[in-house]
């Protein structure tokens, strides 16, 4: 199984928080700002008091000051890194570049112009 090392956090949005996605979530959405619960029918007014779904801290919940984040990442890296190591995931290395993109007129047809446009009313 290939492992791509730009893969990001597992994180839900409804809750914000990690090792979920909102297909699993069991919780009422929330301001992924200040975490306050939507309320049906209603538009949300933020009070832009962050709050990190996480550690409950004043900080975005995916902020890499979290330690919770920051702890997670690293558990990440270590079991993927582990799992590579024992030989389930290999890294994806790309078997060859594409040729750089060269433009020839003959590619693209030319746009027709119109001078003549109808008067705006």
């Amino acid at each position: 199984m290939p492992f791509f090392p730009g893969n990001r956090l597992t994180y839900c949005t409804k809750c914000w928080c990690i090792s979920h996605l909102r297909n699993k979530c069991n919780v009422s959405a929330r301001c992924r700002v200040c975490l306050e619960i939507f309320k049906d029918n209603s538009s949300h007014v933020c009070n832009n008091d962050l709050k990190c779904a996480q550690c409950g801290e004043k900080q975005h919940s995916l902020d890499n000051q979290c330690q919770v984040i920051r702890y997670y990442k690293h558990q990440l890296k270590e079991d993927v890194e582990e799992t590579i190591n024992s030989g389930k995931f290999y890294r994806f290395v790309p078997k060859e570049q594409a040729p750089p993109f060269e433009l020839h007129e003959q590619d693209f047809l030319a746009l027709k112009t119109v001078e003549n446009y109808p008067p705006r009313k």
